[in-house]
């Protein structure tokens, strides 16, 4: 059995994730049921998820979320587990979530009161310390369903996606631990007071479960530790792996490329397949323009609305660069386009407020913008197949890999794109897709760095002059335009399968698809 350790889980229900990791872990739990391989997703149960946007008049409102209840009634509670956490004795539910040979594992706080709100929303804490304990709750609760449902005899591997997990690395077997990196963001890595570990961990240590040292002398830094005692350690695209050994020196000559890539039964219209599969242009055409005209029949628009429709929508922080287009779009005020903007901030970023206050002002302001209120999994699969062009912006070197731009080529729309990521690996430029600004080879400080505002205005300048280009000849050659995103559909639709990122994370224990069910 394969399991997976994950803070962030988005399932085709419910309201568990925040962002692309957990639409990444999600897509590769039900590929693995896809393939028959038996394998286990540990995470925490968000009873009031992550953050659901509202636009009240002029202000902008994030709440909590709501669980549906078609994801509640699929959960089935399974006996509650007792683990030890901050001193004292939590009462943990573990809530099931079972398709084909996958099985998410869902973990509720339920007493004491304070430890209630570990499993209250996602990376939404009053302090670090209450990040470091819902991390602790996360391990222990997922190394005692192990123990006492499974037994570690049966498990083949635990992979640890992202840092904050990977907190209990050292208690597994180096050669059954695996490593994720997911971001080069700081947040992604975290640092802790080494009194805290010790002192949450001293039953495990002096157990003996413990099977590597604590590094460093005052904190912990959780991703150097993780890279320290993994046999399998992997960054998300070539470029991420890059980036990486620069910033963490001790993952240099192990660190493996397993590029992320997207399940297309989730992502990709059937029609579009089928499209592919026949190698039929005009067919491919057809579906387009009827594609198009669902998304402009949705916003009250002709359906000879005669230019394209511009998606922009991920989660909204600085280095994800959302004031590109709100820039554009100031810019070019009589441009025949229609622009489709959405994307979520966390309630403590402030400038991430700001840009969502921005497009809420542009859609009030300019008729062209549409305004995609709590833009989430559902509103994506729609966007990715109705809009003509994805703008795929974010600062290079911040991108670990970056999965929109494949859920938009599948869908034959292609992505004008920054040089990072994934996108560096998939995109020939000017064949199923383009490129605009400069690739970096370090991780700039966007906050800090006197180099990043000259660099930042550079990549604004090839990104507003390659747009511009890009939609007047979707105006002037539409058939040349659909050649790129004819292009962009047939290759993505085999480099983006996530089946050949998990033959890369798992060699043999993933059978290729017409091969047989491995056992566990």
């Amino acid at each position: 059995m394969i399991v997976s350790v994950t803070l962030d889980l988005a399932l085709d229900n419910g309201s568990t994730y925040a962002g692309g990791l957990g639409i990444l872990e999600g897509d590769k739990f039900y590929a693995m049921a896809d393939l028959g391989v038996p394998y286990t997703v540990f995470t925490l149960y968000y009873r009031r998820g992550y953050v659901a946007q509202r636009y009240e008049a002029t202000a902008l409102a994030l709440e909590p979320e709501e669980q549906e209840s078609a994801f509640l009634q699929k959960l089935c509670p399974e006996q509650d587990l007792t683990i030890s956490l901050n001193g004292e004795a939590v009462r943990v539910r573990p809530l099931a979530y079972c398709h084909g040979t996958a099985r998410a594992v869902f973990f509720e706080a339920v007493a004491p009161e304070w430890a209630t709100a570990l499993t209250d929303r996602i990376y939404i804490e009053r302090d670090e310390r209450e990040r470091f304990l819902k991390m602790a709750l996360l391990v222990r609760a997922s190394f005692q369903y192990i123990q006492d449902r499974f037994g570690w005899d049966r498990i083949r591997y635990v992979d640890f996606q992202e840092s904050g997990p990977a907190l209990g690395i050292p208690a597994v077997p180096p050669e059954k631990a695996g490593f994720v990196l997911h971001t080069p963001g700081p947040w992604g890595h975290p640092v802790f007071p080494r009194d805290w570990v010790v002192t949450e961990f001293r039953d495990w240590i002096e157990a003996g479960r413990w099977q590597a040292p604590l590094y460093g002398t005052d904190v912990v830094h959780l991703t150097e530790q993780a890279l320290r005692h993994a046999r399998r350690v992997f960054a998300v695209s070539q470029k991420h792996r890059h980036i990486s050994e620069q910033t963490f020196p001790v993952a240099r000559g192990r660190l493996q490329a397993a590029t992320n890539g997207i399940y297309l039964k989730r992502w990709q219209h059937p029609d579009v397949a089928l499209a592919v599969e026949s190698g039929d242009f005009s067919a491919f055409v057809a579906v387009r323009e009827r594609l198009r005209r669902d998304g402009l029949h949705y916003w009250g628009r002709p359906a000879d609305f005669p230019g394209p429709i511009l998606l922009w929508a991920r989660r909204l922080t600085r280095y994800k660069r959302p004031y590109f287009v709100t820039r554009f779009i100031g810019r070019h005020p009589d441009l025949p386009a229609l622009f489709v903007l959405g994307g979520r901030p966390h309630p403590h970023d402030e400038e991430g407020i700001r840009y969502a206050e921005t497009f809420l002002d542009l859609a009030r302001r300019d008729p062209r913008v549409v305004l995609v209120e709590n833009y989430n999994l559902s509103w994506a699969r729609r966007l990715m197949a109705w809009c003509d062009l994805l703008l795929f912006t974010p600062f290079s070197g911040w991108e670990a890999c970056g999965t929109s731009f494949m859920k938009a080529g599948v869908n034959g729309v292609p992505t004008l794109s920054s040089r990072d990521g994934g996108a560096l690996e998939m995109i020939r430029a000017g064949e199923n897709g383009w490129f605009f600004g400069e690739e970096r080879f370090e991780l700039i400080d966007i906050f800090g760095d006197p180099r990043w505002p000259a660099m930042d205005e550079a990549d604004y300048a090839d990104f507003e002059r390659r747009l511009l280009e890009i939609v007047d000849l979707y105006r002037k050659d539409r058939m040349t335009f659909y050649r790129v995103g004819f292009r962009a559909a047939q290759t993505f639709s085999r480099q983006a399968d996530i089946r050949r990122t998990l033959r890369i994370l798992y060699d043999s224990l993933v059978p290729a698809p017409d091969g047989p069910a491995p056992s566990s």
